[in-house]
């Protein structure tokens, strides 16, 4: 059909990306041309069962509620540019600690000692790091997001090893105030409450 060869030309610009995909997915044009009707009958299932019952004037006092109760999707958290060495054990940090004192570069060090591989490859660098990155390492990440720029810290001790490590930059928490946000947040109402419609309508047969 034409809805079928728009969606397929949509999804594979070119014949050899469509073969590819079949070769991988182990399906044959039938089996697409399936899933396209199934996708495109649910699209019309779903604007059926919604018809006029969403808005898509969404009252202020509406809006601004949801705004303030999801507060965290409109800005983000401090974040930190820090470089790290990961060694076992705190006999292992003596090293680490002496030639980045005496000036040896990050990243050189970084490669010479550290025992963790992805810090390797970035010469011990993570960049823009929350907090919820070291979840993991609750007392790395208390000490991270305590010290100060350009201070050479450690070793810190975590269940996975010793870590030394140099915030290099430091960015501030930022959140979209209600006018930059209020687009998205109205967005985001009439998702909520067009999720709502079709959930109360799929209840029923999913009981069945």
């Amino acid at each position: 059909s034409a809805q079928f060869a728009t969606e397929l030309q949509q999804s594979f610009p070119t014949s050899s990306a469509f073969s590819t995909y079949l070769t991988q997915s182990g399906m044959i044009t039938a089996d697409v041309l399936f899933q396209v009707r199934n996708s495109l009958l649910l699209e019309r299932l779903q604007t059926s069962v919604l018809g006029n019952r969403v808005s898509t004037t969404v009252p202020n006092a509406t809006t601004l509620a949801y705004y303030n109760a999801h507060l965290s999707a409109y800005g983000h958290a401090q974040e930190r540019d820090v470089q790290l060495v990961e060694v076992s054990s705190a006999a292992a940090a003596k090293p680490v600690l002496k030639s980045l004192t005496a000036g040896q570069s990050w990243a050189a060090v970084a490669k010479k000692y550290s025992e963790a591989t992805s810090l390797n490859a970035t010469g011990g660098k993570e960049t823009n790091a929350l907090a919820s990155q070291f979840d993991s390492t609750p007392t790395l990440s208390k000490s991270v997001f305590a010290a100060e720029v350009g201070i050479i810290t450690g070793p810190v001790k975590t269940s996975y090893g010793y870590f030394i490590f140099r915030v290099t930059a430091i960015t501030p928490p930022q959140q979209e105030t209600y006018a930059q946000a209020k687009t998205a947040v109205t967005k985001a109402v009439i998702s909520a409450e067009q999720t709502k419609i079709l959930d109360a309508f799929q209840t029923p047969w999913a009981a069945a």
